[in-house]
C-alpha cells in the first residue's frame, strides 16, 4: 500500500514539475511565424548594391543547402550523442549530474563556499 502512494506522489509530482516547466516555453505553432531580422539593401538606378543596413546579418538558407560538415561540426560541439538517443539523453544526464557533485555544485551556477580559494581570490583583488 505504501509502495502505491509514494509512486502515486511520484507521478503527481512529475505532472507538476511538467506543467511548471511548460508553462514558459513558446507554442510550437509560433515557429511557423517566426521572421528574423533581414537584411535592408540599397540598389542604385543601374541595379548595383551600395548599401547594407542591418541590426544583425542574418541570411536565411534553406536546409538542403547548408553543408553537410557544417551540420556535423554542430552537432559534435553541442550533444556527441546525437545519433545515440531519441532525443533525451539520460545518459548525459546522469553523467553531469555526478560530475557536478564531484566538482562540488549543488545547483547550476552555484558553488560550494571554498574559504581557501576565497583567500586566494582576494589575495590578487
Amino acid at each position: 500500500m505504501l509502495g502505491f502512494f509514494v509512486t502515486l506522489l511520484g507521478a503527481l509530482a512529475s505532472v507538476g514539475v511538467y506543467f511548471y516547466l511548460s508553462s514558459n516555453l513558446p507554442q510550437i505553432s509560433s515557429l511557423t511565424e517566426y521572421h528574423p531580422p533581414i537584411i535592408t539593401t540599397v540598389y542604385s538606378d543601374d541595379n548595383r548594391k551600395i548599401a547594407e543596413f542591418f541590426d544583425e546579418r542574418r541570411i536565411i538558407k534553406p536546409l538542403h543547402e547548408i553543408p553537410q560538415e557544417l551540420i556535423n561540426a554542430f552537432i559534435a560541439a553541442e550533444d556527441s550523442r546525437f545519433y545515440k538517443h531519441k532525443g533525451i539523453d539520460f545518459y548525459s544526464i546522469i553523467r553531469a549530474f555526478i560530475k557536478n557533485l564531484q566538482a562540488g555544485y549543488d545547483c547550476p551556477g552555484r558553488q560550494h563556499h571554498h574559504p581557501a580559494g576565497n583567500q586566494v581570490l582576494f589575495a590578487f583583488a
